[in-house]
């Protein structure tokens, strides 16, 4: 097991010699407090980055992409601290380096378990589960789906329900995930229904 020292992330200076370890424990981090929602998808992205910052092999997860991402964001402030405010949210709350970079790992998750749920195992296929090569169907268009959304001009609380419901949570998940009363998604996803069907 490679040892890793400690450092914290919040007060350090973005350099070459620590922007990996900063995006790995960022990653880490964000990708533990996913996993409290027992998803599969989060489980397995975890367990693989744990693997690959302490267990090293040649090849890496799919949480490394995650972690990669992250790298590359971050090499935009280098010699930055971490906690320099780089933009206002809509709220008109500071937004640091550090929080940023929670976004970008948040949303990198998303797009992975859109896809992990979706098809329901990034695994290869059993016996049962082989469909032959020239019967599987080309690769979907996403940009009608994009156009839609796009016309739906959702705002952030509702663009935010609408990736939970995507990713497959549930009310009560979803609810807990964004820190909002249950109500408060039931009533966002029936605007969001609304606004879709006045399309």
């Amino acid at each position: 097991m490679i040892t890793k020292t400690y450092f914290n992330v919040s007060q350090a200076v973005i350099s070459q010699d620590n922007v990996q370890r900063i995006a790995e424990l960022i990653s880490l981090k964000a990708l533990k407090m996913l996993c409290q929602f027992l998803q599969k998808a989060f489980v397995k992205l975890y367990k693989g980055l744990i693997q690959d910052v302490y267990y090293p092999t040649t090849t890496f997860s799919d949480g490394y992409d995650i972690v990669q991402t992250v790298i590359c964001f971050l090499c935009e402030y280098m010699g930055k601290r971490m906690d320099t405010v780089i933009s206002i949210d809509k709220k008109g709350k500071p937004v640091d380096i550090k929080q940023a970079c929670f976004k970008i790992v948040n949303h990198q998750v998303h797009k992975y378990t859109y896809i992990f749920n979706k098809f329901r195992s990034m695994d290869l296929p059993t016996e049962k589960e082989y469909v032959a090569p020239d019967k599987l169907q080309e690769e979907q268009d996403y940009s009608v789906v994009d156009e839609t959304l796009a016309k739906m001009n959702l705002n952030q609380g509702q663009q935010d329900v609408l990736d939970c419901f995507m990713n497959g949570m549930s009310y009560r998940k979803a609810a807990s995930y964004l820190g909002i009363a249950v109500s408060t998604v039931f009533r966002r996803r029936i605007k969001i229904q609304m606004i879709y069907n006045a399309l």
